[in-house]
């Protein structure tokens, strides 16, 4: 006998096999086997009741079978259609991208960089793009592009990065800023910002709506709001609070040194006891006309 489709009580499809094929593949499972036989139209249950197999017979009309067997294709093709609507949601967020012309020059608008020496940035400067979602007033929630431009050598002061692209959605508002920073103190930004004497800087936070990359790119047209001249500055990092304790203690320890070698000296000492005594009389004397 020919099986024409297989399915166990938990709804599992499979394909055409032979009958002995079957009561193999079911024979660990305590389960229910559903079979159809094209020739007779019959459906044939087969159960487990312990290791035996009971075959039991019983009519099934071309109409039931049809409408048992479209039910189960279009519980399939709905899962099959959920799942590529979901999948293809993710795959379109996944790579949604805008994109933007990184330079500091374009048509209607001009941002210089100068050096901490009032020097224009020429080709041992570089520049990053720092950009985060919707409006951002604090920098330091903006995320480096990782993406630096080189000054240009024969026009000092600006760079022409060309098109640098964002991952998010075209003609989505965020929040941009320039950042520089001297090649020699480091590969990025964050790098030269923890060496001491690095030229670094920063422009303002302004918006820029990313273009569609089928088109052209976004200028930073809000870079002609940058207050000239911008200038870099010396890096000078900020002490931790372990720096900080280390360097009081120290202060302490030669302070105590340095108290301890005046007391040495007799003068020093009686000074010191003149000097305490007339610290407590006085105070005792403003205790008295207080209470008076």
């Amino acid at each position: 006998m020919r099986a024409a489709h297989v399915c166990c009580q938990f709804g599992r499809i499979g394909p055409p096999a032979s009958l002995s094929t079957i009561v193999k593949r079911i024979h660990a499972l305590d389960a229910v086997l559903v079979t159809a036989n094209v020739s007779t139209d019959l459906l044939l249950l087969w159960t487990v009741p312990s290791r035996g197999f009971v075959p039991q017979q019983s009519p099934l009309t071309s109409g039931t079978w049809s409408s048992w067997r479209d039910k189960r294709s279009w519980r399939c093709i709905m899962k099959r259609v959920f799942l590529t609507t979901a999948l293809g949601m993710v795959c379109i967020a996944a790579f949604a991208q805008g994109t933007v012309n990184f330079a500091n020059q374009g048509v209607g608008f001009a941002a210089p960089v100068y050096d901490a020496h009032g020097v224009a940035c020429r080709n041992t400067f570089l520049a990053d793009l720092f950009w985060g979602p919707g409006m951002i007033s604090d920098s330091s929630l903006l995320t480096p592009l990782n993406a630096s431009a080189l000054f240009d050598f024969s026009t000092p002061g600006f760079f022409y990065g060309g098109t640098r692209t964002l991952p998010t959605a075209p003609n989505v508002l965020v929040t941009v800023q320039v950042r520089v920073w001297d090649v020699y103190s480091g590969a990025s930004w964050y790098a030269a910002s923890t060496v001491w004497g690095a030229m670094i800087g920063e422009s303002i936070l302004f918006q820029v709506n990313p273009a569609d990359p089928s088109g052209t790119p976004t200028p930073l047209t809000g870079l002609s709001a940058q207050p000239q001249p911008w200038q870099l500055y010396f890096n000078i990092p900020e002490p931790s609070a372990l720096a900080l304790a280390g360097l009081g203690l120290a202060a302490l320890l030669v302070l105590r040194r340095c108290l301890q070698a005046w007391l040495n000296y007799p003068a020093a000492a009686n000074l010191a006891t003149t000097l305490c005594c007339q610290a407590v009389s006085s105070a005792a004397v403003a205790y008295l006309n207080r209470s008076a």
